[in-house]
């Protein structure tokens, strides 16, 4: 198929239609290689990385857990056994978690692969396998073969390969039984041990599931550390409160000794001199009570010395005996319950905490069992990690080098196909390109002359081909053709826009001779508007002066007003102050003289009641001295009563010191001091009797006195009273008629005054309103004359406003003239541009050069350069300021223009 034939179109999905067919060929190689590769990079990144991540933090775990179980053991405390179990429990339940994700079946492929302890696989194999030494049981070989096997196992049992309950363990212990090496009584001597060939070659999910058996298995371990490390705690607590109790019962039983002697003397003496017991037996009593507390004192030391040791275990079953071999013999002869009770103290005491260090013996015997188990299984855990964690890393490194093996094959197969590929695309791209670059060329340069020659408008490409290339050329000719009609048609226009451009040069001529007779006719306007302006402005201002003269004179009128009316206020005000003044004298004098008055009454009452209280309180006191009298003469009897009862004694006494004889002279004597001072209490008190008595009339006699006293202030009080009353009436009925006759004559004052302003006020309010009318007549003219100067200045700024226009308007006239001339000569340079293009069909006729209407324009501009006042740039500006102004006169202008231009119809639009 030829190649010129296609379109570009299809060249081009040739070209990605082989490219396209070259990389799904790549992709599919890619792809199918790569599968394998993806699966075994998606088995290490995902599957096996996290599988190995879980068994990492397996391990850390079982590290955490083996760190974390040593508060159990170190320094134990309720919080140590609290943190240490919580966080243990955490980590049971991370394992929980991690054991959880690894057996999912998600893990499944990691899961079956087969775990082989090579070691153990092959001495267990050498050993089975070499027992062929039955018939030779003594020779060098077999003994050296059974040495160096036994020697291993116990190398990889150390290593925590291989435990106890293996294979290795049996053969050992079978070894020493028989030492013969036969196969038959090996396989029968391990039946129960079948399995062990299954464990070698088991997969990582089984001992996965190991691991979950040790877990559980180190739960129980843990939880029964962390139960025997409470009751350890509670048992040291209780221990400890007991020894408080101990010590004391000790010191309590210790100290009494003599009292327990005693007991034993007191109760032997009855039964020696009943003959119930002989004297060595009464001794052998007595010592043994010494033997007996030094027992005691004994296994008390002990007792705190062999704390913690297994000692008092011993002391537990040895201490009863002593102690019963003794205390039931004294038991029997003693009845003094508080000995007794002293010793079965101590020996309870002594039982009880006995008991407790045995518990606690126990518990810590308990711990140390508890963490030999917890180490092995967790040792057991460790080591099956660690065999995991190793098959594992060692899967992962074949999987790995495999995976770099099947990476280089895979690039050097890709390498080859896309350098195929690459090749056939280039040859491709090459054929096709020649097809498409070729005709490109021949157009271009066909192009080139058309446009760098004569501009010869009737030359046509050549087509060739039915591509996009030969449809390109095909419009491109009939733009040529287009072009051609277009360049005659801009001939015919160009000529026609030359005869318009003379025509408005000589309207242009017309319109500016009459701008300037306007001109003229507009400054004499101006002129004579300047003459009013100014004759209307003096007398505007004319008027003005005589409106403030008015203004001034009303002013003076309102401040004589105001004057006037200030002096009579002032003076009603100073009346007004003065009368205020001796209104308020007479109120204060009125004021005063009450308060003094109430004053006295106040004083006075508050003098009374101040006597009244002092009476009261006087009273009071007295009546309390006369009940503290009365208990006085009370206890005045009492002594007389003691006094008389000491008399008395002291007589008995003499009486039985005088029978005593010789021996009671001394008790003689002190009961004759004793009745000397029962004398002299009696004739005290008898004297405090009469001095109160006394004092009793003289109280009664003061009493009253001043309830005497207190009746007489009364009656004083209410002559006081009456009197300041009388004096305060009198006083307050003098004082108002004075005020009375201080507002009347105030009353009068006031209404002179006002009367007089009042009249004052309408005079001048007349004078006032006359002044102000004849300022409303002054200002009225005033503002119709300044209104009359306003309009005739608006009229003057119109006519010079005119005036402006018109000095405009004969610039623009300048301006259209010399744009006309402008675009006669734009027109001849397009005439000229347009010959340089050779067309088909052109009867089109030159322009005549624009040179023949210079001299008239030339005039005519010389007459409106005369017109004062314009430049150039005013011009400008007008012209801007006119476009701004009168928006819709310019749009109008614009559509005349463009309705006067006529419409191409002979060229036709573009397809």
């Amino acid at each position: 198929m030829n190649l010129l034939s296609l379109t570009i179109s299809k060249k081009l999905f040739s070209i990605f239609l082989i490219n396209s067919i070259v990389t799904l060929a790549i992709s599919g190689i890619v792809i199918s290689s790569f599968f394998g590769i993806s699966e075994t990079i998606e088995y290490n990144t995902k599957v096996f990385s996290t599988f190995n991540n879980n068994i990492k933090s397996l391990r850390a775990e079982q590290a955490s857990i083996k760190g974390t179980a040593q508060g159990f053991y170190l320094n134990i405390s309720s919080n140590s056994i609290k943190d240490s179990s919580n966080k243990i429990i955490n980590s049971f339940a991370n394992m929980s978690s991690i054991l959880s994700e690894i057996t999912d079946q998600k893990n499944e492929s990691v899961g079956s692969i087969k775990v082989v302890d090579e070691e153990l696989f092959r001495i267990t194999e050498k050993y089975i396998t070499s027992l062929d030494c039955e018939n030779n049981l003594n020779t060098e070989t077999c003994l050296t073969k059974n040495s160096d096997i036994t020697k291993e196992l116990n190398d990889l049992r150390q290593k925590g390969i291989v435990t106890e309950g293996f294979l290795s363990t049996k053969i050992i212990e079978f070894n020493k039984k028989t030492g013969v090496f036969n196969q038959q009584k090996i396989s029968e001597t391990f039946e129960e041990d079948i399995l062990l060939k299954n464990k070698l070659n088991s997969t990582v999910i089984e001992e996965i599931q190991e691991l979950i058996l040790l877990k559980n298995a180190l739960t129980n371990e843990v939880n029964l550390i962390a139960k025997n490390s409470k009751n350890i705690l509670a048992t040291t607590e209780k221990a400890k409160d007991l020894l408080t109790e101990f010590s004391e019962s000790y010191l309590e039983f210790s100290s009494q000794e003599r009292l327990l002697k005693t007991a034993l003397r007191i109760a032997t003496i009855p039964l020696a001199q009943a003959g119930s017991i002989t004297p060595q037996e009464n001794r052998a009593l007595s010592k043994g009570l010494k033997t007996f507390m030094r027992v005691m004192s004994d296994y008390y030391k002990k007792l705190l010395e062999g704390r913690e040791s297994p000692a008092v275990e011993i002391i537990q079953s040895t201490f009863k005996m002593d102690y019963l071999e003794y205390f039931s013999k004294y038991e029997k002869i003693v009845n003094d319950k508080k000995a007794i009770n002293l010793i079965q103290n101590f020996y309870t005491k002594f039982i009880e905490i006995n008991k407790t260090f045995v518990d606690e013996v126990i518990l810590f015997r308990n711990h140390g069992e508890f963490a030999k188990d917890f180490n092995k299984l967790d040792e057991s855990f460790k080591s099956t990690i660690i065999n995991v964690s190793n098959v594992l890393n060692e899967n992962f490194n074949e999987s790995a080098n495999s995976l770099i093996d099947e990476t280089g094959q895979f690039i050097w197969i890709v390498l080859a196909i896309s350098v195929v590929g690459i090749l056939f695309s280039l040859l491709f791209g090459f054929l096709v390109r020649r097809s498409i670059t070729a005709p490109v060329n021949d157009l271009v340069e066909m192009s080139k002359d058309i446009a760098q020659g004569e501009g010869d408008l009737t030359k046509r490409i050549k087509v060739s081909g039915k591509d996009e290339l030969g449809e390109l050329s095909t419009w491109f000719n009939m733009f040529l053709k287009r072009l051609n009609n277009m360049v005659i048609e801009i001939k015919k226009q160009t000529s026609n826009i030359s005869e318009s451009t003379q025509e408005m040069a000589l309207g242009n001529q017309d319109l500016s001779n009459r701008t300037h007779q306007q001109s003229t006719s507009l400054e004499e306007t101006a002129s004579a508007m300047e003459e009013i302006n100014s004759i209307v402005q003096n007398n505007a201002e004319d008027a003005k002066n005589a409106n403030e003269i008015t203004k001034k004179a009303q002013q003076s009128v309102v401040n004589s007003r105001t004057e006037l009316l200030n002096t009579v206020e002032s003076s009603i005000e100073t009346n007004h102050e003065m009368l205020k003044k001796a209104q308020q004298s007479v109120v204060e004098s009125r004021t005063e003289i009450l308060d003094t008055v109430d004053n006295s009454i106040e004083t006075n009452q508050d003098m009374l009641k101040n006597l009244q209280t002092t009476n009261s309180s006087v009273v009071n006191a007295m009546e309390e001295i006369m009940e503290s009298s009365k208990k006085i003469e009370g206890i005045t009897t009492l002594m007389n009563d003691i006094a008389f009862q000491t008399n008395l004694l002291a007589l008995n006494a003499s009486v039985e010191a005088a029978r005593a004889g010789e021996h009671g002279k001394g008790f003689a004597v002190v009961a004759s001091e004793v009745r000397k001072l029962a004398h002299r209490s009696a004739k005290a008190s008898t004297e405090i009797g009469e001095l109160i008595q006394d004092s009793l009339g003289h109280i009664s006699s003061g009493r009253n006195l001043v309830n005497d006293g207190e009746k007489g202030m009364e009656e004083m009080r209410t002559i006081i009273e009456t009197m300041l009353n009388n004096l305060k009436s009198q006083s307050d009925s003098n004082l108002n008629g004075i005020l009375e006759s201080v507002d009347e004559m105030r009353t009068k004052i006031e209404t002179n005054l006002n009367n007089l302003k009042s009249q004052s006020d309408s005079n001048l309010d007349g004078i006032l309103e006359s002044v102000k009318e004849v300022s409303e007549v002054m200002e009225n003219i005033k503002v119709a004359s300044q209104e009359q100067a306003e309009g005739v200045d608006q009229i003057n700024r119109s006519i010079t406003d005119m005036d402006r226009l018109t000095q405009e308007n004969a610039a623009l006239v300048e301006q259209n003239t010399t744009a006309s001339q402008h675009m006669a000569e734009a027109a001849v340079d397009l005439q000229e541009l347009l010959n340089t293009f050779r067309v088909e069909d052109d009867d089109t006729k030159s322009i005549e050069s624009p040179a023949v209407n210079n001299d008239n324009l030339i005039v005519e501009q010389n007459k409106l350069e005369q017109l004062p006042g314009k430049t150039e740039n005013d011009n400008f500006i007008f012209e801007q300021n006119n476009l701004e102004q009168f928006p819709e006169k310019a749009e109008s202008e614009k559509t005349t223009v463009q309705s006067e231009k006529p419409a191409n119809k002979d060229i036709e639009p573009f397809a």
